[in-house]
């Protein structure tokens, strides 16, 4: 049986333009797609005139089917201490230096994060 992933929650680095780039297109990407999409607290601001939501880390928590982290090896590390109790499916992009947990690049996030929604 495929996963649903109809509730997508986002973190990334706080703070770095890069992620926030890359934050901003993903999530204007899956509200087009109709898929609701979660903010984590600790990146609030950063994403802009989406259709994303500012949420609790606790409605995060309770409502995503998939998390998706935008940074390096430290964003993915928080991603899971978030996510492990939970169930919550993690895909890591890379928008660090080396990206040893997170081997999706930037320019084939779209691609890789819609053949992850297909199953």
């Amino acid at each position: 049986m495929t996963a649903r992933f109809n509730t997508i929650a986002l973190t990334g680095k706080p703070g770095d333009p890069l992620v926030q780039d890359s934050l901003g297109a993903l999530a204007k990407h899956l509200v087009g797609l109709g898929r609701r999409v979660l903010i984590d607290p600790s990146i609030a601001g950063m994403i802009e005139e989406t259709g994303a939501e500012d949420v609790t880390l606790e409605e995060l928590l309770a409502s995503a089917d998939l998390m998706v982290a935008i940074g390096g090896d430290g964003t993915m590390l928080y991603g899971t201490r978030l996510v492990a109790a939970h169930g919550i499916p993690l895909l890591g992009i890379n928008r660090g230096r080396l990206g040893f947990l997170a081997d999706i690049g930037p320019h084939e996030m779209i691609e890789r994060v819609d053949q992850t929604l297909a199953g």
